[in-house]
């Protein structure tokens, strides 16, 4: 009876072992079904999971210092050129800034000579050339005013309309000062 017991045993592990190589080869058709669907990604995941843990580790660490080189080479050149773009910025309003006192400064000494010559009741070459001078170089810094690009030009072309007003009215004074209306230049100088 032992004998019968154990050969049926047998005989039932041989059954099922045929069973279990018959639902093997069915999941490896199915699994061969599917494989194509997923194409070369399957590969890629299998040459990963293939590699060493050591491998992995240093793939791994590559990736994040390649992103790392990446993110840092980019973040240098935007920060560059906002560098750029601040410095000619700056650049800029400095040179508005001194230009707009150049101009003030030349408009007041023109304002002086002229102030003198009514004073005085004389007009002098040298105090004539200087006052040109000073609206000479009203000129130079206007056009400074015109290149820079923080200052709209219609602001700057009323500047200079404004600029041009006191110009004749300063002709004007001298004018006055030199037929000898010293009363008439100051009342142009106090108006």
């Amino acid at each position: 009876m032992y004998a019968i017991v154990f050969w049926d045993r047998s005989l039932r592990h041989k059954r099922s072992l045929k069973e279990a190589a018959r639902h093997e080869q069915g999941r490896k058709k199915k699994a061969e079904i599917i494989k194509p669907q997923i194409g070369n990604r399957q590969k890629e995941t299998d040459m990963f999971k293939n590699l060493k843990i050591r491998s992995k580790l240093y793939v791994s660490f590559a990736l994040v210092l390649l992103l790392t080189i990446i993110v840092s080479v980019f973040s240098i050149f935007q920060l560059q050129k906002a560098n750029d773009n601040l410095k000619n910025l700056i650049d800029e309003a400095v040179a508005t800034d001194r230009s707009l006192s150049a101009i003030r400064i030349a408009t007041n000494r023109a304002a002086k000579f002229v102030r003198d010559m009514c004073i005085t009741g004389k007009v002098t070459s040298q105090d004539k050339q200087s006052v040109e001078e000073e609206l000479a170089e009203l000129d130079v810094n206007v056009q400074i005013l015109y290149n820079t690009n923080v200052v709209d030009d219609s602001q700057v072309a009323e500047y200079e309309k404004a600029i041009n007003v006191w110009r004749e009215d300063a002709n004007s004074i001298i004018a006055q000062i030199e037929r000898g209306d010293i009363d008439g230049a100051a009342d142009s100088i106090i108006n």
